[in-house]
């Protein structure tokens, strides 16, 4: 994206909030015998940090999906970028996003996630991971925030012995979140988070409590060796009716 049009777009967009935004005010005055004027005060800047973010982010997600695409090669493995990913735009549009609203847990992990492995930015991202944290201390899926930090520095840093205390505690505090609202995106992170505590035990030599993280990384495979070590303890242990279940 040129310059010229970035500066185009953002015009548009400030000039889009500016209309919904007056639009919310007008809403607010019909009903200001509700609210005393602190409380519409509050209302009005918190209404108004949360669209402003999501009108960026609406614009990161259409450019992640319906950008222009190039392919890169490293060795046998694909990837595939977004051309606008590879910009400093789309760093800026993350990191207002986030910053206008860092309640939304998964666009927090996608923005840590991607400057972090993606982009190498290692403090920037474990900032915003921590700044999160520090903010939402309750927030019923917190386990993702530390289970980001554990891939970061797993995935990106490679240091194993901080990746894995983060994925542990990730586990630990998991339990804020009732297993009856597990949503697919839970499922998929609760296995990522715990198998790659399970791979940084197995390759530390321990290989029973690597299986015990393995267990609840709902048995994903790993390579050759850690899987015949982890199918031969499930063996041992006569789990296989669990795997089933699980599976």
């Amino acid at each position: 994206m040129s310059k010229s049009k970035f500066r185009i777009w953002l015009f548009l967009s400030l000039l889009s909030t500016a209309i919904c935004l007056a639009s919310m005010l007008l809403n607010l005055r019909q009903a200001a015998g509700v609210y005393l004027a602190k409380d519409i005060f509050d209302q009005i800047r918190e209404e108004t940090r949360y669209f402003a973010s999501d009108l960026l982010w609406q614009r990161v997600d259409t450019y992640g999906h319906f950008g222009e695409w190039i392919k890169e090669k490293d060795g046998d493995k694909e990837f595939y970028y977004s051309v606008f990913s590879k910009q400093a735009e789309i760093r800026a549009l993350w990191r207002l996003s986030v910053s206008l609203n860092n309640e939304n847990i998964s666009r927090v992990c996608l923005v840590a996630n991607a400057l972090g492995v993606n982009h190498q930015r290692f403090d920037e991202a474990l900032t915003i991971l921590r700044g999160a944290i520090l903010q939402h201390p309750d927030h019923k899926r917190l386990y993702r925030l530390y289970g980001e930090m554990g891939i970061i520095y797993f995935q990106g840093i490679r240091d194993p012995i901080k990746a894995l205390r983060h994925l542990k505690h990730s586990i630990e505090v998991l339990r804020k979140l009732n297993p009856q609202e597990y949503s697919f995106e839970d499922l998929f992170n609760i296995r990522l988070y715990a198998f790659s505590a399970s791979i940084i035990l197995f390759n530390a030599k321990q290989p029973e409590e690597a299986y015990k993280y393995h267990r609840m990384a709902f048995y994903e495979p790993g390579n050759d060796e850690y899987n015949a070590a982890m199918n031969k303890m499930l063996d041992e242990k006569n789990e296989q009716q669990v795997k089933i279940i699980q599976k």
